[in-house]
């Protein structure tokens, strides 16, 4: 819905927030939890829509949950390259994906590849696609932006990745795999997910028990998150350190500052740090499915880790190996 709305404020040189409030036109926003206009759009926003564009669809048909956390509505820039690729081939202006929303999805679930942050935002976090694209010029599909262009051919360098490179690539494919297992695309169904009913069930439990501890980037410590330590330093195009825009947050907001991690390296960073300390753990690989996926080579977490960790990521270190009920190695 986000993506709709702020292509058609862009056709009408409007900012989006201008034309969701006057769609609303002084209805107020009705339903649980905070507004969000892509998961909880409100009803009185979909009949007006339905009035006003021929052949309307929600774009919530079909959709059944996602497993996990969903990126803050100002923070959904992930975008698939080669995506917005077809779509200008086709003639169809590209737009946004809902499944690109989860936190643990940093991968295109129709081209396998790499995710990439979307940076043309304004200020107030809102996308903006080239002029040629929302006007449909005759050169729409001509004009790629400068970022995109360099995204589209880090992915082609990816896949024809030689020597060195060629464990990024393997480490993505990895991270890929996992993302099949913690999370969902937003048509699949919900089936067999739940607390610990099942050896995968807690597979999906204990990977978000790591992400989520070693993401905390916590009020009053100067000390880096946990995964920020064992970050890829020589793969930079693919994991990033914690952003700059990061807020320190106490332990009861932790969750929320998850939700704010934009940034798709980053939150590839994250999910590089979990396998690590789930491969060096024992139980995970006796998981049927995750034969495939734990076969493949992948760095493992350094001889030592804790050694020398300041005294907050030492607590969090521990609070991990608690959860887990297991040493690593």
């Amino acid at each position: 819905m986000s993506s709709f709305l702020g292509r058609a404020a862009q056709y009408y040189a409007m900012h989006p927030r201008v034309l969701l409030s006057t769609l609303m036109d002084g209805s107020k926003w009705t339903g649980a939890g905070r507004p969000d206009v892509d998961l909880r759009p409100p009803e009185v926003l979909q009949d007006r829509l339905a009035s006003a564009v021929r052949g309307w669809r929600s774009p919530l048909e079909g959709w059944s949950g996602f497993v996990s956390w969903v990126l803050a509505p100002s923070e959904r820039r992930a975008y698939c390259p080669a995506c917005f690729q077809e779509d200008l081939a086709i003639g169809r202006t590209p737009y946004f994906r809902l499944d690109w929303a989860p936190v643990l999805v940093t991968a295109c679930w129709t081209h396998n590849t790499p995710l990439f942050s979307w940076e043309a935002v304004d200020s107030t976090g809102a996308r903006t696609l080239p002029k040629e694209w929302i006007y449909r010029l005759d050169n729409c599909g001509s004009v790629v932006p400068e970022f995109m262009r360099r995204h589209l051919e880090a992915l082609k360098t990816l896949s024809s990745a030689r020597d060195s490179a060629e464990d990024a690539r393997s480490a993505l494919k990895v991270i890929r795999g996992v993302q099949a297992l913690v999370e969902k695309s937003s048509d699949t169904a919900m089936n067999g997910i739940g607390y610990r009913r099942s050896p995968m069930d807690c597979f999906r439990w204990d990977f978000s028990v790591v992400v989520e501890q070693s993401a905390r980037f916590r009020a009053g410590s100067r000390s880096a998150p946990l995964a920020d330590i064992a970050r890829p330093r020589n793969w930079s195009e693919w994991f990033g350190p914690i952003p700059l825009t990061a807020r320190r947050r106490t332990e009861a907001f932790a969750a929320f500052g998850l939700r704010q991690t934009g940034c798709v390296r980053w939150r590839r960073t994250l999910k590089f740090f979990a396998i690590q300390v789930l491969r060096a753990a024992s139980r995970p690989a006796v998981l049927p499915e995750l034969c495939d996926v734990w076969s493949a080579p992948f760095p493992e977490l350094e001889p030592g880790f804790a050694e020398g960790l300041e005294p907050d990521q030492l607590e969090t270190w521990q609070r991990i190996q608690s959860v887990l009920g297991r040493v690593t190695k």
